[in-house]
């Protein structure tokens, strides 16, 4: 007899893990930092801030009216016009894979916006809009935070990730062997339709970890799906020797594309469905989501 399985993830109320992601800008390529600096995609951050943007080749403008915008900008140049007025900015804007760059706390600030930094996290808020979000600061790609971030882009499909962004071939060895174990040979086809990239839009990395001792890390993002949902995802990664993998996702949903913002106590089921008989398996605690077996589909 055919059955299924699920995993629901239960959102965590007051449990001190964190603040709950705000939906914020979202990006398609990765940020980055340059000599401690945060550099990201302008026009998704633009938009965020209720502010216009246009990319004119290597130069851009931004503002309320691009008729007569506040700032004007030119990839490679920290030399800038700020109400028509030269304006020297704290490092130079970049053009990366076709997306104009800005750094992130002028930018911002120039435009109302209040900005924190607290390590590699870094907190923007813009009281009088009532809008607040959180990203991390970008690692160093050579390092293992980085490599991890990478891993992440590909199984989301960025544009700066490359094509190699099948989900079966990026799961860790030991998950494709549960769920082969589990699912039948079935598996690798409804972990690549359930986790299609091309259904993601963008995302913002809002806190990540490592534990080098053990061979594992995480990222949290936070993740706009094409059809307007937004979900906060978490991957728990695993260092093979072939690299980092990711172990496990846990996913909540923030904002559905039909009902707008959720509660905090939202349940999101994942679906998969099994060939296999129903089991018992161990409630997981993973960050600010529980996992429960039952009955239904199930996730990875």
């Amino acid at each position: 007899m055919v059955q299924a399985l699920s995993v629901m993830v239960l959102a965590c109320v007051g449990s001190g893990v964190g603040p709950r992601p705000e939906v914020g800008p979202v990006f398609d390529v990765l940020p980055v930092t340059r000599e401690g600096t945060v550099l990201v995609p302008a026009a998704p951050l633009a938009q965020w801030l209720g502010v216009l943007f246009e990319q004119r080749g290597t130069e851009a403008v931004a503002g309320v009216d691009l008729a007569r915008p506040r700032l004007v900008l030119r990839a490679g140049s920290v030399d800038a016009l700020l109400e028509g007025k030269p304006h020297r900015l704290p490092l130079a804007p970049e053009i990366i894979h076709g997306e104009f760059f800005v750094p992130l706390r002028s930018f911002a600030e120039h435009f109302g916006a209040w900005v924190n930094s607290e390590g590699r996290l870094v907190r923007l808020a813009v009281p009088q809009r009532r809008l607040a979000a959180e990203l991390m600061a970008a690692p160093d790609p050579a390092d293992h935070l980085g490599k991890i971030w990478k891993v992440v882009a590909r199984w989301l499909g960025l544009r700066d990730a490359g094509k190699d962004n099948d989900p079966w071939q990026l799961l860790s060895a030991r998950r494709r062997q549960k769920i082969l174990a589990e699912v039948g040979p079935e598996a690798p086809r409804l972990v690549r339709e359930r986790f299609d990239s091309k259904s993601v839009k963008g995302m913002r990395i809002v806190a990540d970890g490592l534990n080098l001792q053990d061979g594992t890390g995480w990222v949290l993002a936070t993740v706009l799906r094409q059809d307007g949902a937004v979900l906060a995802t978490r991957f728990e990664m695993m260092l093979e020797r072939t690299g980092w993998r990711v172990d496990r996702i846990t996913e909540q949903t923030i904002m559905s594309k039909s009902d707008g913002p959720r509660d905090e106590d939202a349940i999101l089921t994942l679906e998969l469905e099994s060939t296999q008989v129903e089991e018992e398996l161990d409630a997981q605690s993973l960050g600010c989501g529980t996992i429960v077996a039952s009955s239904g589909p199930r996730s990875v």
